[in-house]
């Protein structure tokens, strides 16, 4: 995609320092590399002056935030107590040659935990290409270092083999070429943690034969990731998850002529909404006890008469209107073909229905495309809230001046970089379409921070046009009662990539709006703020994808609401024990395909469903037997209530299980 020509946070590549080449003729390489560092360095100093703030004190139990916090005298500084501003690293149109990993190459990005260099702070790294067709990064022909068996990634977002702070890390509009004669070539290697997205990113192998190992790769444990319009052609894998409990949710995947297999899951969690393959080997393969696999409305096609289409060899898989053309073997479970009709018209591996159901597999819940709104890069029609008066230096209130910029009739504004302080509500007009925050950070004043049932953004005027929201980061200094939006109408809201560390995302006062979230994650403050939904719908229809709630005595609220969840990651507060991921009320229905809840607690349920429609697709777990859910689902209907626990469950380990195809249904006679 353009950005606007003063966009603040926008990195051009082929510009000062860096110099990039994007004629394909000179390596980029190095300069790439320093790109990389150049984002990630200031996170090394942000820790060290965290650190040397806690030891300034000499209580052993110094905080001095929610991450930052000495315990008996040992320090952890688990993030930098500031963001440093958002930095999106920008390839204009060209081709640029490289011959090596394009990583950052800093040995000590290194939080700390418990006094010990732990976790890789290898976050908010944001590469965008002008356009997926004409934006591309090409390896060199018969590079060095990309044999076979080399596994070597073009780009990769990860040095280490364990993070759980790589948060909002994205790829979007670029093309990855593997080039000719490179048959250990991995396109993309990509990692982040609760946020992170691949969008319209075209991964090919110009070898004559295909050759490169895979086209996407996304592996470790804690691993949470969103990929829609993705294109993989060639290579022995076209995208590979593995290890990882977190979801990956995915959405408009395209893979053609792989030569092992076209989408392959070992031990990790997935869901694929529209996957299209044209390839004669396995179109989608998933292995690993711990696996749990959704796919929907999908078409397998080219097929060879000796293979198979789909193939669940273990772990849990549940599938729903999928076309199969060509395979000999359109469904194996296990080692045996459960489905010969090339039509998958519905299969699931459950063994577990809920307590109250009529028979049915799912819901059957529609899903829907998140509607697009279109960019025109006219100067004119983008509003900077930096001209109308906001100052990201986190001193300066600038409710006012986002005020003025909201209210300037241009459909498009945008914000600079650094830290917006903000305290109090604005309102977003009929004539926005979209706000693009450009990764910024927001920090609360007190007023706001200490107001309850509002929001930071009001939409509150009915429009024909969505409104798009996206590319927020915001850390630990906004934080409170109060929710990032509050809707307050029936205007359709879409949004897209937005983080907020510390604080709810969403609610609405007015129903019968449709709200369509991607990639979208929330932590409450912890203590008291956790009696605040991070998310809370009233009577709408919503589909979320990728959404990742934390630390809310209820995660996500749904009371009277259609709720489709492709993709979800839940945890708990330590100090609060156990919360609830989905409470559903008020003749909700809810379906949750991919959901993951970590750090449990003993007599909350993770599910509670009052005369309301329910259908899980999960696993769960905690460290220890104290931090287990053993209520996995608390059921009412009626007046008739019956609890699903642990033990009832498909155990995977002592501490963890899988809670695949659980049902109920209102006026239902119950199952015993």
């Amino acid at each position: 995609m353009k950005y606007p020509h003063n966009a603040k946070a926008v990195i051009d590549v082929t510009k000062a320092p860096y110099y990039c080449d994007n004629t394909g003729r000179t390596d980029c390489t190095e300069a790439l590399r320093r790109a990389m560092n150049d984002v990630l360095y200031p996170n090394i100093d942000g820790i060290q002056r965290a650190l040397d703030k806690l030891n300034a004190s000499d209580d052993p139990n110094y905080a001095v935030s929610f991450e930052i916090e000495k315990i008996n005298g040992v320090p952890s500084v688990i993030f930098p107590e500031e963001l440093e501003p958002a930095k999106i690293l920008y390839f204009p149109n060209g081709t640029y040659l490289v011959s090596d990993t394009i990583a950052h190459s800093l040995e000590n990005l290194k939080n700390i935990l418990s006094g010990n260099p732990t976790m890789e702070i290898n976050r908010q790294i944001y590469i965008r290409g002008e356009s997926t067709e004409n934006t591309i990064i090409r390896l060199r022909d018969h590079c060095p270092g990309f044999g076979f068996g080399d596994q070597k990634p073009i780009i990769s977002y990860a040095r280490m083999e364990k993070s759980n702070i790589a948060h909002t890390n994205s790829i979007a509009d670029i093309t990855i070429d593997c080039g000719v004669g490179n048959p250990g070539a991995v396109g993309l290697h990509f990692f982040s943690n609760n946020s992170g997205a691949i969008r319209q990113v075209h991964v090919k192998s110009s070898d004559p034969e295909g050759r490169g190992a895979c086209g996407i790769l996304l592996t470790g444990a804690g691993l949470e990731a969103f990929l829609k319009n993705v294109t993989v052609d060639g290579f022995e894998y076209g995208i590979k998850v593995e290890r990882t409990a977190c979801p990956v949710s995915c959405e408009n995947i395209v893979l053609e002529n792989q030569r092992t297999t076209a989408f392959l899951v070992q031990g990790a969690n997935v869901s694929v909404w529209k996957l299209y393959t044209n390839t004669p080997v396995n179109a989608f393969r998933s292995i690993g006890a711990q696996s749990v696999v959704t796919l929907l409305d999908g078409k397998l096609m080219g097929g060879c008469n000796t293979e198979k289409a789909v193939i669940i060899a273990s772990g849990e898989g549940y599938i729903r209107n999928v076309q199969t053309q060509g395979y000999r073997y359109p469904l194996i479970q296990g080692a045996c073909c459960d489905h010969f009709d090339p039509y998958i018209e519905e299969f699931s591996t459950a063994k577990n229905l809920g307590a109250f159901h009529k028979g049915n597999l799912s819901l059957h819940l529609p899903l829907e495309e998140t509607p697009e709104t279109d960019l025109i890069m006219d100067q004119d029609l983008w509003a900077c809230v930096d001209d109308y008066g906001a100052v990201g230096d986190g001193l300066t209130d600038s409710t006012e001046a986002i005020q003025k910029a909201l209210n300037s009739g241009k459909p498009y504004v945008f914000f600079g970089t650094g830290h917006y302080l903000v305290d109090g509500t604005v309102t977003v007009p009929a004539s926005v379409r979209m706000i693009d925050f450009m990764f910024c950070d927001f920090y609360a004043g007190e007023e706001l921070k200490n107001s309850r049932n509002v929001g930071f953004l009001k939409v509150n005027e009915d429009s024909p046009e969505p409104l798009t929201l996206r590319q927020v980061f915001t850390w630990e200094k906004f934080f409170g009662y109060f929710r990032f939006v509050e809707h307050a109408c029936q205007r359709d809201l879409v949004m897209q990539d937005l983080h907020t560390q510390c604080a709810g995302l969403y609610f609405n006062t007015v129903p019968g709006g449709r709200v369509f979230i991607e990639n979208c994650a929330c932590t409450m403050g912890g203590d008291d703020y956790c009696t605040v939904p991070p998310f809370a719908f009233y009577g709408q229809r919503v589909w979320a994808k990728n959404i990742n709630p934390e630390r809310g005595d209820i995660q996500v609220l749904n009371e009277g609401s259609d709720l489709c969840v492709l993709g979800m990651k839940t945890e708990s507060w330590g100090n609060r024990g156990g919360t609830t991921a989905v409470e559903n009320v008020g003749g909700a229905r809810s379906e949750c395909f991919g959901v993951y809840s970590g750090i449990g607690g003993r007599g909350i349920p993770l599910y509670r469903n009052q005369n309301s429609d329910l259908s899980v697709f999960a696993s769960c777990g905690g460290h220890s037997r104290h931090t287990i859910w053993d209520i996995l689902v608390r059921d009412t209907q009626g007046t008739d209530t019956r609890d699903f626990g642990f033990e009832e469950a498909f155990p995977i380990s002592w501490y963890s299980c899988r809670l695949f195809g659980y049902v109920s249904q209102r006026n239902a006679e119950k199952n015993m």
